[in-house]
């Protein structure tokens, strides 16, 4: 009976894994190509301005009263055949409110960004936070939103600007009386 020596069987095991781990790697590598090709260089893209280059604005004012006044990019549910915005890998995007919507003198309140890595965004979505959505230039004539990843999500935003002669917010009661 021949034995084979210890050294021997402990090499071939070692290649072999050595071998299927740099197969491994070389298939992680070509899967995740995006992040290492200029599919991720840094992008812009403005919306709401008019072929002059003037604002015409996009999205719109939803709701409005004595206190606050909200708007959207696009609607929570897209007319038929829309789609929230496309926020492609590395792509800053300036939404520009329309014209005298939001008055020069109200401060932002709060925004926040929706996410989905889907078309029927509606559907399935999540609150944007982290490197999806980082805010820039949050003025009452636009807001800008980075996508500082390598994958394309659906993108909508919604800001609420708080009117000067509203004062400060006010606690609501809950007493029973």
């Amino acid at each position: 009976m021949t034995s084979v020596p210890r050294a021997r069987t402990f090499l071939a095991i070692g290649s072999a894994s050595v071998v299927v781990t740099l197969g491994a790697l070389a298939l992680t590598t070509s899967a995740t190509e995006g992040c290492y090709t200029h599919a991720c260089d840094a992008t812009s893209a403005s919306i709401g301005l008019g072929p002059d280059g003037g604002i015409v604005g996009t999205g719109e004012v939803v709701a409005r009263d004595s206190n606050f006044v909200w708007w959207e990019s696009v609607p929570l549910v897209p007319p038929d055949g829309g789609t929230w915005t496309p926020h492609f890998p590395m792509e800053s995007v300036t939404f520009y409110f329309p014209p005298a919507s939001i008055p020069p003198n109200a401060t932002v309140y709060s925004y926040a960004p929706y996410e989905a890595a889907e078309t029927d965004a509606q559907v399935n979505n999540v609150n944007g936070a982290g490197n999806i959505d980082e805010f820039s230039d949050i003025t009452t004539t636009s807001i800008t939103v980075l996508n500082d990843t390598c994958a394309l999500y659906y993108l909508r935003v919604v800001v609420t600007f708080q009117l000067p002669d509203a004062g400060p917010a006010q606690a609501t009661d809950a007493s029973p009386d």
